[in-house]
C-alpha cells in the first residue's frame, strides 16, 4: 500500500481527540477499540475476542487543542502587565492639557514620544504569531459478529487560527510621529538655551544677523565683527544648530503658519490646532489587520468490516462518509473586527462530498499485530472566502503493537504528509505509546508522540476505568516548547 502514495502529499492532519489514543501519543491505526474504528482504521471493528453479550457498543467522546507556536498569548500577557497603551493615552492627556495651559515643557513632550516607542514594540511582540484552536465531539457504535462487523460514526471538528499582522504603513506613521515629538522637544530646549543667551547680552541688531546665519549655515564678517562679545559666539553657534534641528521639521510642519497663529493668539488663552499645519494628512484609521482562517467538518458515516476466509487473522474495512466541510477565510482591520464575523455568510462557503477509508489490520501472535489505513481516498480541494485552499488528500498511516497480559507497547507513523488547517506547520507524525493494566478494567497511559516534519513533540497522560458494560477514558498532552495543550474525554458502552 505504501507505493501507491508519495510520501511529498499533502493531506489535512490525522489528529486524534480520543482519550485513549491521545494518552497514548495520538496512535489508534492498531489500537483503537470497536466505537472509535470508524475514525482510526475500519477494520478494527470486528472484534471476534469480545463476548457475546458485548458485541454491541456505543460511545462518544470530546476533545480540544489549543496550539501556540510562537508565543502569542505569553505577548498579551506582556502587553497587559506592562499597560503601554494606558501610559500612552495618560502622558498624552496630559501633554496636551498643558499645551492649552501654555506651559508645556520638552520633558513632557519626550515623555509622550517615549511612551508612543514602548507601546509600538509591545504591538509588534503580537504581529505575525498564530493562534490555533480546535474542538471535536462525536460519537459512533456497531455491531460485532464471529467473522464481520457493522458500525457508523458522527464527528463534529472545527479549527481556527487567527493571526494579527501589523502592517509596515502603521509602523512608519508612529515612528515618523515619534521622531517629530523628539525633534520639538530638542529644539524647544535649544530655542530656550538661545534665548537665555540672547537676554544676557541684549545687543541689539545682532538678532537679524543670526537668522541670516542660520538661513544660509553661513557666518557673515559682519556677525563675526561681534565675536569679541562674551558669549556670541556661543549664541551664533546655537543658534545655526536649532536650525539645523528645524530643517527636518519644515517636511512635517508650516512654521511659517504656525508662527502667524501663534501671533493672532497672543493675547487668548486658545492655542491652535497642531495638526491643522501638518504638510501630511494624519491617518484616521490604521492599516493592521486580524486574519482567521479554519473549517468547520461534519462527517458522518457507515462501515464495514470482515475477515478474509483465506487468513482469519487478516481482517480488512472499509469506511464510506459524507463531509459536510465549511471554510472560514476573512481579513479585516483590527479595529473593524469582531469574533462573530466569522459566522457572517460572505467569509463562509460550504462543500458537500463523499469520501471513504480504507483499513487492514493483521494479527501476527496473539502478542503481536501490524495495521494499515489509508484516509480520505478521493482528493479534494475546497477553497474558503479569502482565496486560500484546504487540500484533503489520500492519508497513510502505519502501526504496530505488542501486548503482554498487562502491558501493550504501541507505534503508528504517517507515510504522508499532513496539510493542517489554519496557520499551522506541516506534519508527519510518529507516536509512541503504551498502556499499562492496574486492574483488569483499569489502565494507565503515557505516550509521546513527535513532528518529524520539525521535531516538535507531545507528551501526554491518560488513564481509563470502566465495568463490564461501560468504561471512561481521560487524557491531556503538552509540548515540550509548552505550544500546544490538549484534553479529551470519552465514555462508551458495551451491551
Amino acid at each position: 500500500m505504501g507505493l501507491l502514495y508519495s510520501t511529498q502529499s499533502h493531506a489535512v492532519s490525522f489528529l486524534s481527540f480520543d482519550p485513549r489514543s491521545m494518552a497514548m501519543g495520538g496512535t489508534g491505526v492498531v489500537t483503537a477499540k470497536p466505537q472509535q474504528a470508524s475514525l482510526f482504521n475500519p477494520a478494527l471493528l470486528l472484534a471476534p475476542q469480545l463476548k457475546k453479550n458485548q458485541r454491541a457498543f456505543a460511545g462518544g467522546f470530546i476533545g480540544a487543542r489549543l496550539l501556540d507556536r510562537d508565543g502569542f498569548l505569553a505577548a498579551v500577557d506582556n502587553y497587559q502587565d506592562n499597560k503601554a497603551e494606558e501610559v500612552f493615552d495618560q502622558r498624552f492627556k496630559l501633554a496636551k492639557a498643558n499645551y492649552q495651559k501654555g506651559s508645556l515643557s520638552s520633558d513632557e513632550v519626550r515623555d509622550v514620544a517615549n511612551a508612543a516607542e514602548h507601546w509600538l514594540e509591545d504591538i509588534n511582540q503580537l504581529s505575525d504569531k498564530p493562534l490555533r484552536a480546535a474542538l471535536s465531539y462525536g460519537f459512533g457504535g456497531g455491531k460485532t459478529q464471529d467473522t464481520m462487523a457493522w458500525g457508523a460514526h458522527y464527528r463534529h471538528y472545527s479549527v481556527l487560527g487567527a493571526r494579527i499582522e501589523v502592517a509596515a504603513i502603521d509602523n512608519l506613521r508612529v515612528k515618523q510621529a515619534i521622531e517629530i515629538l523628539n525633534i520639538i522637544a530638542d529644539v524647544a530646549d535649544q530655542s530656550a538655551d538661545i534665548a537665555e543667551l540672547a537676554e544676557a547680552l541684549d545687543t541689539q541688531g545682532l538678532e537679524q544677523l543670526i537668522i541670516e546665519a542660520i538661513n544660509s549655515g553661513e557666518v557673515s564678517d559682519e556677525l563675526a565683527a561681534f565675536y569679541d562679545l562674551p558669549g556670541v559666539q556661543e549664541l551664533v553657534a546655537e543658534s545655526i544648530k536649532a536650525g539645523e534641528l528645524v530643517t527636518p521639521l519644515n517636511e512635517y510642519f508650516d512654521f511659517e503658519g504656525l508662527a502667524a497663529a501663534l501671533q493672532n493668539n497672543a493675547d487668548t488663552e486658545d492655542k491652535p490646532e497642531l495638526k491643522r499645519y501638518l504638510r501630511y494628512q494624519i491617518p484616521e484609521q490604521f492599516e493592521s489587520t486580524i486574519s482567521v482562517e479554519g473549517a468547520e467538518v461534519d462527517e458522518t458515516s457507515v462501515s464495514y468490516a470482515t475477515q478474509l476466509p483465506a487468513d482469519p487473522a487478516l481482517q480488512v474495512g472499509v469506511n464510506l462518509k459524507h463531509i459536510k466541510l465549511t471554510t472560514i477565510g476573512l481579513t479585516e482591520r483590527v479595529e473593524e473586527f469582531e469574533y462573530n464575523d466569522i459566522k457572517n455568510s460572505k467569509y463562509r462557503k460550504e462543500y458537500r462530498s463523499i469520501n471513504a477509508d480504507a483499513g487492514v489490520f493483521y494479527k501476527i501472535s496473539p502478542r503481536y499485530a501490524v495495521a494499515a489505513v489509508v484516509k480520505n481516498i478521493l482528493p479534494k480541494n475546497y477553497h474558503t472566502a479569502n482565496g486560500h485552499t484546504i487540500k484533503y488528500r489520500p492519508l497513510l498511516r502505519i502501526a504496530g503493537s505488542y501486548k503482554q497480559k498487562k502491558l501493550q507497547l504501541v507505534a503508528d507513523l504517517d507515510i504522508t504528509r499532513n496539510d493542517p488547517l489554519g496557520y499551522d506547520p506541516d506534519k508527519q507524525y510518529l507516536g509512541l505509546g503504551a498502556e499499562w493494566m492496574i486492574v483488569p478494567r483499569a489502565a494507565i497511559r503515557a505516550g509521546l508522540r513527535n513532528n518529524l516534519h520539525n521535531d516538535e513533540r507531545l507528551y501526554s497522560l491518560g488513564f481509563g476505568v470502566g465495568s463490564k458494560n461501560a468504561s471512561v477514558d481521560f487524557a491531556i498532552a503538552k509540548s515540550n516548547k509548552n505550544e500546544e495543550l490538549g484534553a479529551a474525554l470519552q465514555i462508551a458502552i458495551k451491551f
